[in-house]
């Protein structure tokens, strides 16, 4: 029974709705006398119909809204009156048996306080079921007469759909229409302002939290644009910021949180809607360095706002008609002038391209007004406008969107992070990308939703994304596509960005050498990506039997035709995790001397010693003999061969050699330098002069340096360095010079070269 009354305590008091139900009901009374002064009226507008079938649906949601924990409590307290009848009906099951223990006196006192427990249960869960009943009953019959008046209003629409361009829309060059000006116009005039509704206190009481939020978000953000306006000014993609952070803060907080409120009477709308685009305009003007362009945006937020009061007064039909199609004609002749003047200064193709295609609109819409075809005109009217505000209201989001990113990239703290320090250019740019389609998206379901293709933002997104087509039994769908391409895109960006924080921040904090840190990098690198991979496969509709039998596939692909690729990817796994050849060794491929740039998984990129790049696929370095010179240290041992001539003074040669060496900064003390004779060639005695450096890529300087100064001090010294030389014997030559010389055709003498060596052997 304690379990009982606690789970009670937790179902919805139907009472709580009782102020709101009745409040529905006189709102549904008032809509029901406006419907039927819509039906009687002779010049009702198309608008008109719409704004009550808009105020049906707002409350038919309200109410389901309220519906809500009704229902959910009538289903839990069911469920508990369906568990203790159950309960009741197996003690009287057990107390209907035969059996002869249950006839004992002590048995029978437990029977009957678990009948009167059971029955003081069920008593409790009526107490609470009937009232959940009747508010369900009541929010029912509610809901039932918003149907029965949203459908009368659909027959009011389908009626009228004739009617309007018929006999309520006459061609404005007729007598009808003029016809049409009566004192019934103006009595019709009267009933619309008499008809507009402020907002009440059980408005404030459902939806003024948004209100709140709304001026909370706005003040907020103006507070923090006058905080920010010194290096805001800056920039000049956030210039707005700082000239006008209350209007921005009052656009922001319009745009976005409007879709919050779930009802408001057209008063409310009507204000919020003169707020956002007076403070729209005020946002954009700044942007604009000419006068007739900031004129055109206030009048685009002028002509929306005067839509908005005409409807809210319910205008009737013959002076709307009158009012959208003057709009439209100085509008055509406004914009003729514009386009006019603008392809005198020769300005951006998409500036005059616009004017024209609206120059176009606005003439199709006084023509569809001067026909009788007014709710196409109003319609078109309507959506070029609005479709003109959201193009200023996504441009602008654009300009802010890239400031932004600038702004937090390039002034920022963050560029006390070195990531963002050394590529701020590449994240802004890739940032930007994203914003930009996330925004573009979201347009074009606004521009659906505008010319209406589709009844509301919401439909237009899950029809758009439900398009695609299907392959076997898997329907591959737009929305399906992006979630893919994203999660891919998704996975590469991380990697790149977890790779470059590693390498960049974490790596050089804890000392981590190169050669270590860069395969951490790159095994969490191509991790994510196979992530990624699997996860947009699997948002695509493959399951884990689908991959399995693709890898299968592969498999089978790889052993036939991709050999050398697999072991270029085997040998690029060994070179990351064994690392005997890491970034920015120093090596040697045949007689390739080069350095090493980059390691990836299939090839190795290697910088030669003219700047060049070369791709060396990972197998080469792998299974051919590859010299390293800096594996283990980048110390190394030069060797520098000199030969001086015969009768040189050997001892004073070392010692020349040796303090040589021993002079020079670049040439470590520690091994020591040495100096060895190696032995006596044809033209010279041969020395070796034998030196560690600390890096190897110095060892050519470090040469070029040492044989300067050895070349300098021989000569102080006068110690002579040979050439070869060569003695020539004559074999076969008369005395006489003259014999020397032959004649035509005779054979010439023999001659042949000795070397001095053989010359000694000959003389001994």
């Amino acid at each position: 029974m304690t379990d009982l009354e606690e789970s009670l305590e937790e179902v919805f008091d139907p009472s709580a709705t009782e102020t709101s139900f009745r409040s529905t009901e006189e709102r549904l009374s008032a809509l029901s006398s406006r419907l039927e002064e819509l039906k009687t009226a002779k010049t009702t507008g198309y608008y008109q119909v719409i704004q009550l079938k808009t105020a049906l649906q707002q409350e038919r949601e309200f109410l389901e809204k309220n519906l809500e924990p009704i229902t959910a409590s009538l289903r839990k307290v069911s469920a508990l009156r369906k568990e203790w009848s159950k309960e009741k009906k197996q003690w009287s099951q057990w107390q209907a048996s035969q059996d002869e223990d249950l006839q004992i006196r002590a048995v029978q006192s437990t029977f009957a306080r678990a009948q009167e427990t059971i029955s003081k249960a069920r008593t409790t869960i009526s107490q609470h079921l009937e009232p959940l009943l009747a508010a369900e009953i009541r929010g029912g019959d509610l809901q039932a007469r918003t149907y029965s008046i949203v459908s009368e209003v659909n027959d009011l629409i389908s009626d009228r759909s004739g009617v309007v361009s018929i006999e309520s829309s006459p061609p404005m060059l007729s007598s009808r229409y003029f016809a049409q000006f009566a004192l019934e116009l103006w009595h019709e005039l009267g009933q619309g302002i008499r008809a507009v509704t402020l907002p009440d206190r059980q408005f404030f009481a459902r939806q003024g939290w948004v209100v709140l939020l709304q001026v909370l978000l706005a003040l907020a953000l103006a507070a923090l644009f006058l905080r920010s306006r010194q290096s805001l000014e800056e920039s000049e993609e956030l210039r707005s910021l700082a000239k006008r952070p209350f209007a921005l803060g009052v656009t922001v907080s319009v745009g976005t949180l409007t879709a919050l409120y779930t009802s408001y009477p057209p008063t409310w709308h009507l204000l919020v809607r003169v707020f956002g685009w007076i403070a729209l305009a005020r946002v954009v003007g700044v942007y604009t360095t000419r006068s007739t362009h900031r004129w055109l945006i206030y009048g685009l937020a002028f002509i929306m706002i005067t839509n908005e009061l005409f409807q809210v007064l319910s205008l009737p039909l013959p002076l709307f008609r009158l009012y959208v199609f003057v709009v439209a004609l100085v509008g055509l002749i406004l914009c003729l002038w514009f386009a006019r003047q603008s392809h005198r200064r020769k300005d951006s193709p998409w500036y005059t391209y616009g004017l024209g295609l609206g120059s176009l609109f606005l003439m199709v819409v006084a023509l569809l007004e001067v026909s009788g075809q007014a709710d196409w005109a109003l319609r078109l009217l309507d959506s070029s406008l609005s479709t003109f505000g959201y193009v200023l209201v996504v441009w602008l989001l654009i300009i802010l969107a890239r400031g932004g990113l600038n702004w937090a990239v390039y002034r920022s703290r963050l560029q006390k992070i070195a990531v963002f320090r050394n590529h701020g250019s590449r994240i802004a740019a890739q940032s930007s990308l994203f914003i930009n389609l996330f925004i573009g998206s979201f347009f074009i379901v606004a521009i659906l939703t505008i010319w209406h293709v589709y009844d509301s933002p919401v439909e237009a997104f899950k029809t758009v994304l439900s398009l695609g087509v299907t392959l076997g039994s898997h329907r591959i769908t737009l929305g399906l596509l992006l979630a893919a391409a994203a999660l891919l895109y998704g996975s590469f960006v991380a990697s790149l960005a977890v790779q470059t924080l590693l390498l960049e921040e974490v790596f050089p904090k804890r000392n981590v050498e190169p050669g270590v840190g860069l395969p951490i990098s790159r095994l969490i690198q191509y991790s994510l990506i196979l992530v990624g991979f699997l996860l947009a496969l699997t948002a695509l509709g493959f399951t884990l039997t689908n991959l399995t039998i693709l890898g299968g596939a592969i498999g089978v692909g790889i052993g036939f035709g991709l050999q050398a690729i697999v072991n270029n990817l085997a040998s690029g796994l060994i070179l990351l995790f064994e690392r005997p050849i890491r970034v920015g060794d120093a090596i040697q491929l045949v007689d390739l001397p080069c350095e090493v740039k980059k390691i990836g998984l299939r090839s190795t990129v290697v910088t030669s010693r003219d700047d060049a790049d070369i791709v060396i696929p990972n197998s080469d370095l792998i299974t051919n003999q590859v010299t390293n010179w800096t594996l283990s240290e980048r110390r190394m041992r030069l060797r520098i061969p000199v030969g001086v001539a015969y009768g040189s003074d050997v001892p004073l040669v070392m010692r020349i050699l040796k303090e040589s060496a021993e002079g020079n900064l670049s040439v470590l003390s520690n091994p020591p330098s040495s100096v060895l004779f190696l032995g006596f060639g044809e033209s010279s005695l041969n020395f070796e002069l034998r030196v560690w450096i600390r890096d190897f890529l110095d060892r050519f300087r470090i040469r070029s340096e040492l044989n300067q100064t050895i070349d300098s001090r021989f000569r102080s010294e006068g110690i002579e360095i040979p050439f070869p030389q060569r003695d020539l014997h004559v074999r076969s030559v008369d005395e006489s010079p003259g014999s020397i010389l032959t004649v035509p055709g005779d054979q010439p003498p023999d001659l042949v070269v000795v070397s001095s060596k053989e010359k000694d052997e000959e003389e001994h």
